[in-house]
């Protein structure tokens, strides 16, 4: 059974882990673009083990400065670390991925924001209309909005977007 313990410290020598992993798959993507081609995460994931193994292996292993925290003694669950470092890894490949590929812009998160249709609300408001008439107009477009819609943009807490 794992204990919170060995969890907690498996999550700090990931923390830690996770800006080296973050720089070499940087490094690796940056070498894939040059020599033409765009890894896939995984294949990039699995270029990071190599990367690493050959350094750990290498004539002289790397020190990593020591952290209060940040050990990893014979009781504590590898197979959990490993998993841990494994899903961190991948993940900042996939970003690696994203922010390398040409041509491609990563979306922003939320709702996209109706600017028009709510500068529409609010000019038929300032004309006087009603929400039933705001309502046939739009029909009348092939728009259908529903009630709470439109007067969700008319509500005095939302402020002008822009």
């Amino acid at each position: 059974m794992i204990s919170s313990k060995d969890t907690q410290k498996a999550k700090k020598t990931c923390a830690y882990l996770r800006p080296a992993n973050k720089w070499l798959l940087d490094l690796i993507y940056a070498e894939a673009e040059k020599a033409g081609f765009s890894p896939l995460p995984d294949q990039a994931v699995r270029l990071l083990w190599q990367t690493v193994q050959r350094m750990v292996e290498g004539p002289q292993p790397p020190h990593l400065q020591d952290q209060p925290g940040v050990s990893m003694e014979p009781t504590d669950d590898l197979h959990m670390l490993a998993c841990r470092i494994y899903q961190g890894a991948y993940h900042d490949a996939v970003d690696a991925h994203v922010r390398h590929m040409p041509g491609f812009k990563k979306g922003k998160p939320g709702r996209k924001a109706e600017i028009e249709l709510a500068d529409r609300i609010w000019k038929f408001k300032a004309e006087g209309r009603t929400v039933p008439q705001m309502q046939a107009i739009f029909k009348a477009e092939g728009q259908h909005f529903s009630r709470e819609k439109i007067e969700s943009y008319l509500k005095t807490r939302r402020k002008p977007l822009k």
